[in-house]
């Protein structure tokens, strides 16, 4: 069995750069089955809210301890710690105490479905665009042959990592300002002359996008 390591592989400070650039990263393996997922945590209700307006067809699931529902029915557990989409979250305040964060995820959906609404929508939240079953193609002139089981691109939003545990809301959850690429980059960038090669970044873009 192996283990999937991501490495943060540029940091870029507005959307335009970090989402051309992820895209860009993208296609180098995209193919006919590749997939994108979209996920985020609302810390307040009035972000639960407004990604409710305006991405209302995603799953909002409140936090809950695991013990708090032991022999209790899915059936009986509250909406919000069940899963909900949009149209149905409560409208009751009393329904979101000790719910938050609340997760907002989309997953399995086509490459070019998503990406730009969700970028405009997250605003200082965390979360990231996952994007999926893409193929690195075989090098053979570097005995490199083709890999899919690694083969991911993720754009992170004010968070430095998928894996951070940090779960919380406050200040710290909208710090970063940064928009940063993670991605398995013993798998893709062997395939390269390097990143530029790839990337084909303006000169603008350059003065922005960083190695991590």
């Amino acid at each position: 069995m192996s283990i999937d390591i991501a490495y943060p592989a540029f940091c870029a400070p507005g959307l335009p750069v970090a989402l051309g650039t992820a895209r860009r990263l993208m296609e180098f393996g995209r193919y006919e089955d590749s997939k994108v997922d979209v996920f985020t945590e609302l810390c307040s209700v009035a972000e639960v809210r407004r990604m409710a307006r305006e991405l209302p067809q995603g799953r909002f699931s409140g936090q809950w301890d695991d013990k708090e529902f032991d022999g209790v029915p899915l059936k009986h557990w509250p909406p919000l710690v069940a899963g909900v989409l949009g149209p149905d979250l409560p409208t009751a305040p009393a329904a979101y105490e000790g719910r938050l964060p609340v997760e907002y995820e989309l997953g399995d959906l086509p490459v070019d479905s998503i990406e730009d609404a969700f970028a405009a929508a997250i605003g200082p939240n965390m979360g990231w665009i996952n994007w999926k079953w893409l193929y690195w193609p075989d090098v053979p002139e570097r005995n490199l042959h083709g890999e899919s089981t690694h083969a991911e691109v993720t754009l992170l939003f004010n968070t430095r990592t998928r894996n951070d545990g940090r779960r919380q809301c406050g200040p710290s959850m909208g710090g970063l300002q940064a928009d940063v690429l993670h991605m398995d980059l013993t798998s893709v960038f062997p395939r390269l002359n390097g990143p530029p090669d790839l990337l084909q970044y303006s000169s603008e873009d350059s003065n922005h996008l960083s190695p991590w």
